[in-house]
């Protein structure tokens, strides 16, 4: 019967033993997994504020783009509106020369015209 005691009891020990080195590698485990879960979520972290700031920057870079193009395509505007002025100026006045007479005689008639609708308006 002293044998079977001692029998079990090595067997307890050895069962014990396997116990806590089961146990020690759980906790190993869980260490390893409590430092993972740090370094990603600081890893995340760093990802989160460098993207804001690459965010901002693109942010601020397309509105200085967008402010060069509007100014770009308002100095083009005019000089289109400046050369297209030019260019009707031109042909109107190689049309239609300036001359006192026509707007002497325009005016004279727009005059005498309305002249004569007031004259019938008021009969």
């Amino acid at each position: 019967r002293k044998s079977e005691v001692h029998l079990f009891k090595w067997v307890d020990e050895a069962i014990l033993d396997e116990v806590r080195m089961v146990d020690a590698k759980r906790l190993d485990l869980l260490h390893d997994v409590q430092a993972l879960s740090l370094k990603t979520t600081d890893d995340l972290e760093s990802q989160r504020s460098w993207l804001a700031c690459r965010d901002q920057e693109l942010r601020n870079q397309i509105s200085d783009n967008n402010l060069q193009m509007t100014r770009a395509l308002d100095a083009v505007t005019i000089q289109l509106k400046d050369h297209m002025d030019a260019k009707i100026k031109s042909h109107l006045h190689s049309q239609f020369p300036i001359n006192g007479h026509i707007h002497k005689l325009g005016v004279a008639v727009v005059v005498m015209g309305a002249l004569s609708y007031f004259y019938w308006k008021l009969i």
